[in-house]
């Protein structure tokens, strides 16, 4: 399996393992590819995790909600992280008589 990385590159999958993640009260078995690489984060709990519990995830407030038992979960991020990389895109410069609109 090979897997597109934030920075745009291909990177190969070494290997898969299934886990037990206890998030808040409620525990289950996430399967996680395994990388060679240098990553940001520890793990990423991608879609089919959020799916199959019904995860509402916020990206703004950096929190998960959902409701296990009844009960409403919500954990949220330990601290800011900033991933990103340097656009490949040039700069572009905008010709003094260009036509200004207000929205």
């Amino acid at each position: 399996m090979v897997v597109r990385a934030f920075d745009g590159t291909r990177r190969e999958v070494r290997g898969e393992i299934d886990l037990p993640i206890q998030i808040g009260p409620h525990t289950c078995q996430v399967s996680f590819q395994i990388m060679d690489i240098n990553p940001a984060y520890s793990c990423l709990l991608g879609r089919p995790w959020i799916h199959s519990v019904g995860v509402v995830p916020s990206t703004l407030h950096q929190k998960l909600k959902f409701v296990v038992e009844g009960h409403l979960v919500i954990v949220s991020g330990e601290e800011d992280i900033l991933v990103s990389c340097p656009s490949s895109m040039p700069y572009v410069e905008a010709a003094e008589e260009s036509l200004e609109i207000a929205f």
